[in-house]
């Protein structure tokens, strides 16, 4: 049984923070699957993928900056996008640049002819796309400090099992490392977020997969917050009932309508008082280490 994942931040490995993984099922199911990336040399898609660790204008300049970079790597190569972005609040134009990734990347085990034929340098570049079209949206919203680690290339094909949705919860806490959605698409919980009008047949995946992708939030959510997310969401749901039965969904209690993760590890107390300072100040995932 896997008990401790170590994260080293700095690119001389300067910090640290130690977390305790759950003995529940779903958590050791997790460690397995990133001892079995760490052992194969899985790399970090982004080591850098920090939000709210750094000046909101500083954020949203670069976020602006690197999906400029990556439009014109996908252009360069064939000029399917056909529009920019100036602002980090365009939803218009983040939907849309979302509805671009999902149509020339593919589905989960499922890429486009187009994708397979792309240069490993524009695969990279409309990967890096969704990753940045949610930076943005995640800078829109408050940027909470987290970290999110995903390895490029590993399969994404574990599914939960029923009894994991019991765990599944949308009130997490300061420190938790939790679950991250692997899916190509988006949730009911993300459909509400971005109020998205670039909704195909393929769009809603629920959070039915599990990677060795991971989560670390350095907040918590006010019960203000999750009232008006819970409100939120279930007026989504009403308004859009139809996009959910057309998936054979008819029950909002069906556990591919929940919102929120799984959490799967807790900072040990003591690294708390640490941890901000060390996402702000060594933001960078030097080493992964599972005991």
């Amino acid at each position: 049984m896997h008990k401790f994942i170590t994260i080293r931040f700095g690119k001389r490995s300067e910090q640290e923070l130690s977390f305790v993984i759950a003995e529940t099922n779903i958590a050791q199911r997790w460690a397995r699957k990133l001892q079995f990336a760490l052992s194969k040399r899985y790399k970090l898609d982004d080591p850098r993928r920090f939000y709210g660790h750094t000046s909101l204008s500083k954020e949203s300049k670069d976020t602006l900056k690197w999906i400029t970079e990556c439009i014109n790597t996908i252009n360069n190569h064939d000029a399917i996008i056909e529009r920019s972005i100036s602002r980090v609040d365009d939803q218009d134009t983040l939907n849309y640049l979302h509805s671009m990734f999902e149509q020339y990347h593919g589905q989960l085990g499922e890429p486009t002819g187009w994708f397979e034929s792309a240069p490993d340098t524009v695969q990279k570049a409309i990967a890096e796309l969704n990753v940045l079209v949610h930076r943005c949206e995640s800078l829109v919203r408050g940027a909470k400090p987290r970290l999110v680690c995903t390895y490029y290339r590993m399969p994404k094909q574990d599914c939960l099992a029923w009894s994991d949705y019991d765990l599944m919860t949308d009130h997490t806490a300061f420190g938790d490392l939790c679950l991250n959605y692997c899916e190509i698409g988006k949730t009911l919980e993300d459909f509400w977020r971005d109020q998205d009008d670039y909704v195909t047949e393929n769009t809603f995946k629920p959070f039915r997969y599990f990677s060795a992708d991971f989560n670390v939030r350095l907040y918590e959510l006010s019960a203000e917050e999750l009232q008006e997310q819970r409100t939120g969401i279930a007026e989504y749901y009403d308004a859009n009932r139809t996009l959910f039965e057309s998936a054979g969904i008819r029950d909002r209690r069906h556990p591919h309508l929940k919102a929120g993760t799984i959490v799967v590890a807790q900072l040990i107390p003591e690294h708390r008082d640490k941890a901000l300072t060390v996402f702000a100040e060594h933001s960078y995932v030097s080493s992964i280490e599972l005991i």
